[in-house]
């Protein structure tokens, strides 16, 4: 049995659960949702979603020096992490296919489409 979930329904499961909700931020959830989205349509197969399960294989950083902090390396680009893991970079959701569901969907603030627009920070699948 698959639980098929949409994006808004992603984000506030994240966002009201009482032990996961400061695990990724409105722009780590969204990329993190269309990456896992993409993933289906190049397989061609479903994903459970499975809130714990995203939670220990995927890790938010708001910039590399944390990167670099929390795994002792020395990554100078975005580039030199994704040598390294799956990496899901937050502007990858900032072009036009990948953004207007978010203008649209009423759930959306100001704030977070603000958001969505200058946070450079990414996500890594971890290793």
């Amino acid at each position: 049995m698959i639980e098929n979930v949409t994006q808004s329904e992603f984000i506030d499961r994240f966002k009201f659960s009482q032990d996961h909700k400061d695990n990724f931020s409105y722009s780590g959830l969204c990329a993190l949702y269309d990456s896992i989205q993409d993933y289906e349509e190049s397989t061609n197969e479903d994903t459970w979603f499975d809130m714990i399960a995203i939670c220990c294989e995927f890790q938010e950083f708001t910039d590399i020096t944390e990167f670099n902090n929390d795994y002792g390396m020395d990554c100078k680009t975005l580039e030199d992490i994704q040598d390294e893991t799956l990496t899901i970079s937050f502007k990858d959701i900032l072009n036009p296919r990948k953004i207007l569901p978010y203008i649209l969907d009423k759930n959306t603030s100001i704030k977070q489409l603000r958001e969505l627009m200058t946070y450079d920070g990414f996500i890594i699948q971890n290793f």
